[in-house]
C-alpha cells in the first residue's frame, strides 16, 4: 500500500481496475495529497503486487478490510469492489465514487 500526502487529512483511497496499477494514479494523487492522506494498492497481480496471485475479489476486500479497520474512509474512487461488496465499504465511508482514467 503506498500511503502519500497530508496524514492529518481525510483519507483518500484509490483503487485501480484490471490491467492497470497504482501508477495509474498519478495525477489525481498529485491534486488531492497536500489536503488527503492518499492511499493507493496495486492489487494482486498488478505493479508492485505483480508476483502476488490473485484469489478472489472477497480476498482482495478482506485484505484492505484489515489494512482499513483503524481508518475512517471519507472518498474512495476506482474498483468495482465496493459494488460488489457494498455493505462492508458502505458501514465504512462516508461517500465515494466510481472513475475511470479515460
Amino acid at each position: 500500500m503506498r500511503e502519500t500526502g497530508n496524514a492529518a487529512g481525510p483519507v483518500l483511497l484509490l483503487i485501480h481496475g484490471g490491467g492497470v496499477a497504482g501508477w495509474m494514479w498519478e495525477r489525481q494523487i498529485d491534486h488531492f495529497a497536500p489536503g488527503c492522506r492518499v492511499l493507493v494498492p496495486d492489487l494482486p497481480g498488478h505493479g508492485h503486487s505483480h508476483d502476488v496471485a490473485f484469489t478472489t475479489s472477497a480476498a482482495v476486500v478482506a485484505e484492505l478490510a484489515a489494512y482499513l479497520s483503524e481508518l475512517i474512509i471519507h472518498e474512495h474512487a476506482g474498483h468495482g469492489l465496493p459494488l460488489q461488496y457494498p455493505e462492508w465499504f458502505n458501514a465504512r465511508i462516508e461517500g465515494w465514487m466510481r472513475a475511470d482514467r479515460a
